[in-house]
């Protein structure tokens, strides 16, 4: 339970690479002018594509510009969530098409693409009992990473009785525990593993690993079974959540005194928590495997360091996890094995666990993460970094300049490399916006809106929610048009709440007309005026639809909102309108009712225009509903607005009361 827990790791070091160092022998002097010498400096290894990428980093992404893979057309770049997913999908829909029709009929073929030959653009080879096979073909099919036609070629090879070469067959079993004994999805569908790949941590700790698949039936095949060969199988078994088998395996292994990799350590260190269920065993377990790799002299890397902070992320008991999080830091550190985004990740996990935490962690790695000139992937888990980094800046931290450092950090290493995926973004930039939204000043918020929406980032419904409340808040219902806008735009005008918001806030926020009003106001009212109709035609069209996901109608208070809304912007009639429908359904399909503030409005501007039939339909609304101040309105209206001799007898009728005896 103390730090000795990781002195274990301490030991590993020896196991590094010793460097010699320099003696006072080796430093002789030189009577030579060393400052007259010509110094040539060290060759930097370059690579084919380095001047692309420091050009690259001259140019900055335009922020009002559609996403490359999408059409530079106007009328056809999508700007709704499932619009950009449809048009990528569809995109490379073709291109696979195109893919499949060159591989099923290449005899229709026969030009010659690329001089030199490019193989990826060749057909596959396919392998039948008539084909030549051979260790070359195989092993060129295994580098393909083509399982099903490396099983098939295999199995020819059993048939027609070729030997198989060891290291060929180790190569084919790795093939396979890799991919599980499945085809993996071509690299080169980039935007199916962009919008399908983005599963969750528990979703791959599922066992998914296949039972009896062709990668046990090869081990199981093997003579001479190689410590190679039962490293693959438990990386293979680890990896897809089969931990108790993995655990069999390497028991065996110990057993029979085969020297297991670091690699098939990292991975057994990852299943301990599959393996035990108390935080205890399972820390004791991996104290266990921590020894046996100082016993067998099996030197650490990073994935070993990972595979402690995950498993630690799964133990329960939270103070101690802490310092043993740290402690193995601190260890690695000293080995001069540096810690990687997908490091920093666990640690996140860990120290934010509970919903109170008073960790200061999170800006020290970003403290750490900005002194580096370069972050490289160093594991499968660095994508998940920069979302839960953000999520935890909200929640957490609320701090909205460390949430630019971290923001800065994402697009200074790469972006979408190390974001993950359409939903990892999604996420990222809705807690991202939540931030600005509830901490940022108006301005600045619509600024970054515009920076974002919609190329980059279409918000959710709720960042919309939020959005409105900071316009509410500041009372900037000048932006109300653009946002309404956009939201019919992004298709997040589906639920009536966002809708009900923005009225609840132009209600509060609209003032009366008044003779001051300078001609740049009366636009603006204009514009929310048709703001305001159109929220109230959307509303209406969508509760009368009648293919209605779940049915749903109006609320009295939205209402009530519109009434005073069109009252201040000089719309009456449209107020009118709004009084004809809950006199017509307000009994029946209108839940609540306005408040008593919209309703002595409405009879206000009904006496100033002596507008009687529209005041008695306000009238024989309240007395159906109960409304408690039926009584008192009656007789206002009554009072103040002239009426016919029918008009009198209906008000009489609806209250029964003679209010005109008086």
């Amino acid at each position: 339970m103390q730090r000795k827990s990781f002195t274990v790791l301490r030991q590993l070091s020896c196991y590094k690479a010793n460097r010699s160092p320099v003696t006072e022998g080796n430093a002789a002097s030189s009577s030579i002018d060393d400052s007259k010498m010509i110094q040539i400096p060290t060759r930097i290894e370059r690579g084919p594509t380095d001047i692309l990428k420091a050009l690259a980093k001259t140019v900055k992404r335009d922020k009002t510009a559609a996403h490359y893979k999408f059409q530079d057309d106007p009328y056809l770049i999508p700007l709704t969530v499932m619009g950009k997913r449809q048009f990528a999908l569809s995109k490379e829909a073709g291109r696979k098409a195109a893919k499949w029709i060159r591989q099923e009929h290449a005899e229709f073929f026969q030009h010659k693409l690329a001089d030199p030959f490019i193989e990826a653009f060749a057909p596959t080879p396919k392998y039948d009992e008539n084909s030549e096979v051979s260790n070359e073909i195989l092993r060129t099919v295994i580098e393909r990473q083509d399982v099903s036609n490396a099983i098939n070629v295999f199995e020819l090879m059993k048939t027609k009785n070729i030997d198989v070469h060891p290291a060929t067959e180790q190569s084919l079993l790795e093939l396979l525990c890799f991919h599980n004994s499945e085809d993996p999805l071509d690299m080169d569908d980039a935007q199916q593993l962009w919008y399908f790949k983005a599963q969750s941590i528990s979703e791959k700790s599922r066992n998914n690993w296949r039972d009896s698949g062709y990668a046990e039936k090869l081990f199981h095949s093997m003579k001479n079974k190689t410590p190679e060969a039962y490293c693959a199988m438990i990386q293979g078994m680890a990896s897809y959540g089969q931990g108790s088998r993995a655990w069999n395996l390497y028991n065996e292994m110990r057993e029979n005194k085969l020297t297991i990799s670091t690699e098939a350590y990292n991975s057994i260190i990852s299943v301990v928590p599959i393996l035990k269920e108390e935080a205890n065993l399972r820390w004791e377990l991996l104290e266990e495997v921590l020894r046996n790799m100082v016993e067998d002299g099996v030197a650490p890397n990073l994935g070993t360091l990972n595979a402690i902070l995950s498993a630690l992320s799964k133990v329960s008991l939270f103070r101690i996890s802490l310092s043993r999080s740290l402690s193995a830091l601190t260890e690695f550190r000293s080995l001069g094995i540096e810690p990687c985004l997908a490091s920093f990740y666990h640690l996140l996990n860990i120290h934010y666990a509970r919903r109170v935490s008073g960790s200061t962690l999170l800006p020290e790695i970003v403290q750490y993460l900005e002194g580096l000139t370069e972050i490289n992937p160093g594991d499968m888990n660095d994508v998940n970094f920069f979302f839960k980094a953000m999520e935890i800046c909200h929640e957490k931290h609320a701090d909205l300049p460390l949430a630019h450092r971290i923001h800065s950090l994402l697009i200074k290493h790469g972006g979408g490399k190390f974001i993950g995926g359409a939903l990892r973004e999604s996420i990222y930039y809705r807690y991202y916006f939540q931030l600005v939204a509830k901490t940022e000043t108006i301005d600045n918020l619509m600024e970054f809106y515009h920076s974002f929406v919609p190329h980059i980032y279409n918000p959710e419904l709720s960042v919309m929610e939020d959005i409105i409340t900071s316009i509410d808040i500041h009372g900037a219902i000048e932006h109300i048009p653009q946002i309404w806008s956009d939201a019919r735009l992004y298709e997040k005008t589906q639920r009536e709440k966002l809708a009900y918001q923005i009225l609840s806030s132009l209600a509060k926020n609209v003032k009366p007309v008044t003779e001051s009003v300078t001609e740049s106001e009366n636009e603006m009212r204009q514009r929310i005026l048709k703001t305001a109709t159109d929220i109230w035609n959307n509303l209406e069209s969508m509760f009368n639809a009648e293919n209605q996901r779940s049915p749903s109608n109006w609320s009295g208070e939205p209402l009530g909102n519109l009434l005073m809304i069109f009252l201040r912007l000089d719309g009456f009639q449209r107020a009118c309108k709004v009084i004809e429908k809950l006199d017509r359904d307000g009994a029946t399909k209108v839940s609540g009712f306005p408040k008593g503030e919209a309703l002595r409005a409405f009879l206000g501007v009904c006496k100033d225009n002596a507008h009687a039939s529209h005041a008695l339909a306000t009238i024989n609304y309240v007395t159906q509903i109960g409304y408690e101040e039926a009584e008192e309105l009656a007789t206002f209206v009554a009072k103040n607005i002239p009426m016919d001799e029918a008009q009198r007898n209906k008000l009489n009728a609806i209250t029964g009361k003679d209010l005109f005896s008086e």
